[in-house]
């Protein structure tokens, strides 16, 4: 009897952690293991959605020279530290990070990669988890990252996002809501979340 297996990438949360995910990519590839599915939080969001654009191993890459030319000084300067003693609500702008996503991929709209890609970001009013898998794709990617105080947050359908990592670094519980039968983490950072209720 055929059974019927979904297999899911959950791309995890972890800042310039996320470069690991590349080698992790390439050996589940070279197994032969391509997913159904694909979900990404933070920087997982970003490798997850220009690995859905190309999944297969020009896409994993395209997404090493990513990484290796990414201009991590220009995103997060070391001179903007100071802005942190002013009114400002982020120390850097968001501008930098999202021509970052721009400059990497040619859809417009996250419902466009080749496998099905969920992307989270937390609402900053309810304090829970969003979850989008269409929409526009520069805003998404950029707000699952916006790590409150460092990028400005989201604004979107007149809600305010944030780094969906702050409350789900792993989101591999909405995998398995999804339908996934096997589920591979790409873990770049912590098994627990940065903020959580007691």
């Amino acid at each position: 009897m055929a059974t019927d297996t979904r297999l899911a990438f959950v791309f995890g949360g972890g800042g310039s952690r996320g470069a690991c995910q590349v080698g992790m990519l390439r050996e589940l590839l070279q197994l032969g293991m391509v997913p159904d599915l694909l979900l990404g939080v933070s920087v997982g969001a970003l490798n997850a959605a220009v690995f859905g654009e190309q999944p297969n191993l020009d896409g994993v890459r395209k997404l090493s020279e990513l990484w290796l030319g990414a201009p991590l000084q220009s995103l997060f300067p070391r001179r903007r530290t100071l802005r942190y003693l002013s009114d400002r609500e982020s120390v850097h702008p968001s501008f930098p990070l999202r021509k970052l996503i721009t400059d990497n991929l040619s859809m417009q709209d996250l419902a466009d990669t080749k496998i099905p890609l969920h992307v989270l970001l937390a609402d900053t009013h309810s304090g829970e988890e969003s979850w989008f898998d269409e929409g526009p794709i520069v805003d998404i990617l950029y707000g699952s990252a916006a790590i409150p105080g460092v990028l400005p947050p989201l604004r979107l359908r007149g809600r305010r996002f944030i780094d969906g990592g702050m409350i789900n670094p792993n989101p591999v519980r909405h995998a398995v809501e999804l339908g996934a039968s096997r589920i591979v983490l790409l873990l770049c950072g912590s098994l627990t979340p940065s903020f959580h209720s007691k």
